[in-house]
């Protein structure tokens, strides 16, 4: 995502559906916010309780089976935010309140392209602060188990080059590799599934992404899923706004 000025919503939108672990309806309305809010969940409808506020950070993380779950000391307050949050992170919106009346994000079609509906419903507008963002100072990886996830300096902005491998015909092994930007989140990220072609040469959706994937990553350094012999970084957020691991600056907001 480009530096420049933050953003937010120029209206609110809402969206209504069912919460895929709870199977309770739920309204979610995304609301503008001021310059350096970030993204604050606000929710409402807690039995014996205030509403409350809690804003996504990854301190806020309380669980991550299944669905992201953000809380506080008291308990757990929204789960399965991580499609909403995508959306708002794709499309380039800095800051927004998110307002939740039930236990969970609704699932909707399982994908983020129903939050991406609302926001351009809403319309984004920029705001005269200037925007903030991590750069990467040097390479840090963190493993578990088979798992491993890496971050390298890039001065071109936020690529990602992603690789799963699942035992499960209906998934199996696949990769992605983008430049994010709110036109590639659209093409290759917010939608779960595409309408194939109703042309003679169409492809299966997934076998064509595999291939374009497998283009874009040629040459280029990627992180196979695999056991690392590097030991698991520690990395904390100070008070400076800086990530450490091993005592070493590795992230700087800037």
């Amino acid at each position: 995502m480009k530096a420049g000025k933050q953003t937010t919503l120029c209206d609110e939108a809402s969206v209504s559906g069912i919460g895929v672990h709870s199977g309770s309806p739920v309204t979610l309305t995304l609301h503008p916010a001021d310059a350096g809010a970030g993204i604050v969940f606000l929710r409402t409808g807690l039995p014996g309780r205030s509403d409350c506020e809690i804003r996504a950070d990854v301190r806020a993380v309380t669980a991550t089976e299944f669905a992201t779950v953000l809380g506080d000391d008291d308990g757990p307050l929204c789960a399965t935010a991580e499609h909403v949050l995508a959306a708002l992170a794709g499309l380039g919106v800095d800051n927004a309140v998110v307002e939740v009346d039930g236990p969970e994000v609704p699932i909707m079609d399982g994908s983020a392209e129903a939050f991406v509906a609302a926001i351009d419903h809403a319309g984004i507008r920029s705001l005269d602060a200037p925007r903030r963002f991590l750069k990467v100072l040097k390479p840090v990886r963190v493993t578990q188990g088979r798992s491993v996830g890496e971050i390298l300096p890039n001065s071109r902005g936020l690529r990602l080059e992603v690789d799963i491998d699942f035992d499960h015909p209906m998934i199996g092994r696949q990769r992605c590799a983008l430049d994010l930007s709110p036109a590639s989140f659209r093409r290759e990220l917010a939608r779960l599934c595409r309408d194939e072609d109703s042309s003679s040469d169409a492809r299966s959706p997934r076998k064509d992404s595999q291939q374009k994937s497998s283009r874009r990553s040629e040459g280029l350094q990627s992180a196979a899923v695999g056991r690392s012999k590097k030991p698991r970084e520690t990395v904390r957020l100070n008070g400076a706004g800086e990530y450490r691991a091993n005592s070493q600056e590795i992230v700087r907001y800037v």
